[in-house]
């Protein structure tokens, strides 16, 4: 069953084919081409899969504030240890730490 959706919206189906719209040009789970994933370290830009990180912390032109990194997709406090920055995990406390999302860029594809 097609499904109206606004003028920036595009209608995809699910995968119990039910339908939905969304904005093909920033959802990850949709980019660019209904079911066109991006990786976990990756946010839609312009229906572009792009390296989270910089410019882009979980969403496009979200830049992190002066002490902290981009880790999967949130602004995290920053440690340097042994010469890397490093993200430290709120969450869990120390000593969990979490890399920055630029040391997972393998690929700029979106995921298979």
């Amino acid at each position: 069953m097609r499904k109206s959706c606004n003028s920036n919206e595009t209608c995809c189906l699910s995968d119990t084919g039910q339908a939905f719209c969304t904005d093909i040009s920033t959802d990850s789970r949709n980019c660019n081409v209904c079911g066109a994933r991006c990786h976990p370290w990756q946010v839609c830009c312009g229906g572009v899969c792009t390296p989270q990180g910089e410019g882009n912390c979980g969403t496009c032109g979200r830049v992190c504030p002066p002490g902290t990194m981009c880790c999967f997709g949130a602004c995290l406090p920053a440690r340097r240890i042994g010469g890397i920055d490093v993200c430290v995990d709120p969450f869990r406390g120390p000593p969990s730490i979490l890399p920055p999302a630029h040391l997972k860029v393998e690929s700029d594809s979106p995921a298979a």
